[in-house]
């Protein structure tokens, strides 16, 4: 997969002056998040990334289009209201690593230097948006924690346990869920008070209408 380099003409310089214009303007984003998948994804990932230039090949080359991608943007917004996600193991259609802990280690290091408001994590047991491995415990953000000096969010297969487990352990600041919150108005009041959650529905997860979006119950005695 060949990506261009350097296309747009005012050069990529430009980006940081293009931010503060979409800052200013009627989007007014609290938080900017660079998410793993595109487009810094498919230059992190040694599978898909066949460049030959200084984007790509060794792990430093590919991870520096991310790298370049969140100074910018912390340039504009102050790195403490800008995150970053990866998801160390983790695969969508033909975008892997072949040496995953590797390549996000480094990644996790060098972002230790923009002062992130927090570095999400996807564990490795979710391929994509599916779980793969409900069993497996987390070890991605135990891993990126070692090597990252802020604030860690881990996500992926989470239950209410397990979540509270990681967080007692140190192993993260915070747990994201995505599939419970979805099915449960009311999760925050449900994990703290012990309450059972809503199942959820995969089928309606993407598109359709209100149902599986805004017609799952509350709790009631």
């Amino acid at each position: 997969m060949e990506i261009g380099q350097g296309r747009d003409p005012r050069g990529r310089r430009d980006l940081p002056p293009r931010l503060a214009t979409r800052a200013r303007g009627r989007l007014r984003w609290r938080r900017n998040s660079w998410r793993e998948r595109l487009p810094a994804r498919p230059v992190l990932a040694g599978r898909l990334d066949t460049r030959t230039d200084e984007y790509g090949g060794s792990i430093e080359n590919r991870a520096r289009f991310l790298l370049e991608v969140t100074q910018a943007a912390a340039s504009v917004w102050g790195g403490d209201r800008v995150d970053v996600r990866i998801a160390p193991s983790g695969s969508y259609g033909d975008m892997y690593d072949s040496n995953p802990e590797k390549t996000s280690g480094y990644v996790a290091k060098q972002m230790n230097r923009f002062g992130l408001a927090y570095l999400h994590v996807i564990e490795p047991r979710i391929k994509g948006s599916t779980p793969i491995d409900n069993g497996l415990p987390p070890v991605a953000a135990a891993q990126m924690k070692e090597i990252f000096q802020g604030k860690i969010i881990a996500a992926g297969g989470f239950e209410p346990d397990g979540a509270e487990a990681i967080v007692e352990k140190g192993e993260a600041d915070a747990v994201a869920f995505g599939r419970y919150f979805i099915s449960n108005p009311d999760l925050t009041t449900r994990i703290r008070l012990g309450l059972p959650l809503n199942p959820y529905d995969r089928a309606t997860f993407y598109g359709g209408d209100a149902h599986g979006y805004t017609d799952y119950p509350f709790y009631k005695e």
